[in-house]
């Protein structure tokens, strides 16, 4: 039996299959590392002919049997994410598996495989492909990375509660992402709060980097439509006096217009 196999496969519904724990022991030693079996947030895999299927686990507990001096069974279940096929990690299942399978426990290379290494530079380059998002909560030894083009060709959020580090997120991605070849990053730093991570012990910003403050910024009126106006002199918090502010604008755009057109001529 393959010592990382912890279980078969009991259940299948959609993307969430159950497991019947078998392994003997729930810490589970591979190459002088200790994994726990069944830990929710850990991750299985299910190998079949040429590719193995990848789980999440999300949840653990006993199933009680009434049979009697028969221990009850632990089981757990996972959500499948993707498969991993000649060493590359793709999202999705194309073939799901069946009641009875082997489930293993993810090791050290199936965590490069799913999270990717990637640590190659680009070709012809001294730039890397990548650049470091942090370290795997389950592994801190291993360094997770993250292809800059493909993560910014999507959407991103950082999500948290206040003082849960969003900020200093921020600015550790975009430090690691300036390595990256012809990056260019465009940062709205609404608070004023960016500025002292891209600079130097003295304050002063680093090389690759300028920045604007308001004065340095004109926003020409003329490239406005009158939404736009309307919703940065109109203030909204008490609807009582919206239209009269809204009539007021109408009025003074419309005189300032008419003003315009006779200096240039128009009319």
């Amino acid at each position: 039996m393959n010592p990382l196999k912890i279980g078969n496969i009991v259940r299948v519904q959609s993307g969430v299959v159950d497991v019947i724990i078998t392994a003997p022991d729930l810490n589970l030693l591979h190459e002088d590392r200790t994994y726990r079996v069944g830990q929710l947030g850990s991750y299985i895999t299910i190998p079949t002919d040429d590719r193995s299927l990848v789980g999440f686990v999300t949840g653990v507990g006993r199933q009680e049997v009434t049979v009697v001096d028969v221990e009850p069974q632990l089981i757990m279940q996972a959500q499948l994410l993707g498969e991993i096929r000649a060493g590359r990690f793709v999202r999705g299942v194309n073939e799901y598996p069946i009641v009875g399978d082997d489930v293993w426990v993810a090791v050290e290379n199936d965590f490069e495989a799913i999270f990717g290494s990637f640590d190659q530079l680009l070709s012809g380059s001294k730039h890397p492909q990548s650049f470091s998002l942090g370290r795997f909560a389950l592994n801190p030894d291993f360094e997770v990375k993250v292809l800059g083009t493909e993560m910014f060709s999507k959407h991103v959020a950082l999500l948290g509660n206040s003082g849960s580090g969003k900020s200093c997120t921020t600015a550790k991605i975009l430090q690691e992402v300036l390595d990256l070849q012809h990056s260019q990053v465009v940062l709205f730093d609404m608070h004023g709060e960016y500025k002292a991570a891209f600079s130097d012990d003295d304050g002063q910003l680093n090389a690759n980097v300028t920045y604007l403050d308001v004065s340095d910024l004109v926003l020409p009126y003329w490239l406005l439509k009158y939404e736009e106006l309307e919703a940065i002199f109109v203030d909204r918090s008490n609807p009582l006096h919206v239209s009269t502010q809204v009539s007021f604008l109408r009025t003074a755009l419309l005189e300032y217009k008419q003003d315009a057109a006779k200096q240039l001529g128009l009319t």
